[in-house]
């Protein structure tokens, strides 16, 4: 039994560190080391990364072969101490009826020296703003709260 303790204390010790570098600030720039976390795409950054980023070069590599065989995709970033989106569930509603792929980007809370988490997600959300519009999120997820109204609206009369 006293193992599990252990075992449950390296846990939550781990659980705790991470947490602790989650609450950095989402869009962080360092000038010495190269770390940025992107939230927003920076395209002068995504368009022409130093060739020492190679975690970033890879996510970008990725994002767009994901672009060339889906089109249309719709981003959702897993990480320790993120939000999850409201409506997800709607929105997942409205991503098929509108076939659009949904990816996924996983950040960890390991922070590399000299290279850039979230290129992946800035890279794809640059070039679906670019092909359909800058609402092109915005408007997926007003259509997802319109679906959750009429569901709601249906559920409540039966």
């Amino acid at each position: 039994m006293k193992k599990h303790y252990g075992i449950f204390l390296v846990i939550i010790f781990f659980a705790i560190s991470c947490k602790k570098n989650s609450n950095k600030k989402v869009d962080v720039k360092k000038t010495e080391n190269r770390t940025i976390v992107f939230n927003n795409s920076n395209p002068k950054y995504l368009l022409n990364p130093p060739k020492s980023d190679t975690l970033c070069i890879n996510d970008i590599e990725r994002a767009k072969r994901d672009i060339n065989k889906y089109q249309k995709l719709f981003i959702e970033t897993i990480c320790f101490g993120c939000r999850s989106k409201p409506l997800e569930t709607e929105i997942e509603e409205v991503l098929k009826k509108r076939k659009i792929k949904k990816v996924i980007e996983d950040i960890g809370c390991v922070i590399y020296e000299g290279q850039t988490q979230g290129c992946y997600s800035g890279f794809i959300s640059l070039k679906m703003k670019e092909q359909y519009g800058k609402n092109y999120f915005s408007e997926i997820e007003k259509e997802a709260e319109i679906f959750l109204s009429t569901t709601s609206s249906k559920i409540i009369k039966l």
